[in-house]
């Protein structure tokens, strides 16, 4: 592609872009091979990953493999209010399985802590 002879030293900006265009059309497996060359560091820390381990989990999500998306989130629940966010909106419009939805949204609710108002009135939503 020409991006990639345009950007060598860096093709994060682009394969990002481009993977975000893939989920958008309803191509998972394709906005994974965009983010392959990332995937290894996104998924070993993810919190300093942020674009890509997300779409990383939409796109594993995406093509059912709850198990794969799951192992990227579930580490960032107890610690993040905008993963155990997407982990709650993926369960209730993207994941088929009811017991998996059930299960992911039981264990991000989990995670929200007592006194936090408005991420309790989010998932009571």
């Amino acid at each position: 592609a020409e991006w990639r002879k345009r950007t060598p030293d860096s093709t994060l900006a682009p394969d990002l872009i481009m993977a975000e265009a893939q989920l958008q059309l309803g191509q998972p497996a394709r906005a994974l091979d965009h983010l392959r060359p990332h995937a290894d560091e996104a998924r070993r820390d993810p919190q300093n990953n942020l674009d890509i381990a997300s779409r990383i989990v939409r796109a594993e999500t995406a093509l059912k493999r709850y198990p794969e998306a799951w192992a990227v989130v579930a580490p960032l629940l107890p610690t993040s209010p905008s993963w155990r966010g997407l982990a709650m909106s993926l369960a209730s419009t993207r994941v088929d399985d009811p017991r998996v939805a059930a299960e992911w949204m039981r264990q991000a609710a989990a995670h929200v802590p007592a006194g936090d108002i408005d991420e309790r009135m989010a998932v009571a939503q």
